[in-house]
């Protein structure tokens, strides 16, 4: 559900559904969500956007042997990591872009980052906070070919009686 026109146009509104199967080394999770946002136009240079987030995570097809599941997924106290797990949060981001072309881009650079807040007080069963950002560079060579070079950061901790970040929101490389 999309309103383009919030604020004389000037701000889009969305509302999504998300049914998601995301399958990651050693296991499968399932995402069950909802997503309200407000921001800037795709279409604008620098944008910004804010969202609420809630879904529900379940975990399937763990093929990871029982020493791996201990050290990763049971780490920081009780509580089963593979059991299902509702997620709610304020989302905040923001991109500059200035690529000569958003589809097919040849030249420019895009940096873009984002501040997250997982909380009880937003229906989430975890208290986390989690920040993210990237930046790319493109530069043409010649006239076939796009050197395309990024770095990609992120950094995520607990808080108010939190003792891990759930499994679907960790970092991997």
């Amino acid at each position: 559900l999309e309103d383009r026109y919030l604020r004389r146009g000037r701000l889009l509104g969305l509302g999504s559904l998300e049914v998601q199967d995301e399958k990651r080394d050693g296991y499968t999770v399932q995402t069950t969500g909802l997503t309200l946002q407000v921001g800037l136009h795709e279409r604008a240079l620098d944008r910004w956007q804010l969202r609420y987030v809630l879904e529900d995570n379940r975990f399937s097809d763990v093929t990871l042997d029982r020493s791996a599941l201990d050290e990763l997924l049971l780490s920081g106290g009780s509580g089963q990591r593979l059991d299902p797990i509702r997620l709610g949060a304020v989302i905040g981001s923001f991109v500059i872009d200035r690529r000569d072309d958003p589809f097919k881009p040849s030249l420019g650079w895009v940096v873009r980052s984002e501040a997250g807040v997982w909380s009880s007080v937003l229906a989430s069963q975890a208290s986390f906070v989690r920040l993210t950002g990237s930046a790319t560079r493109l530069f043409p060579i010649g006239r076939r070919f796009t050197f395309v070079g990024g770095v990609r950061l992120g950094w995520s901790k607990t808080f108010g009686g939190g003792t891990a970040v759930p499994l679907s929101k960790r970092f991997f490389a």
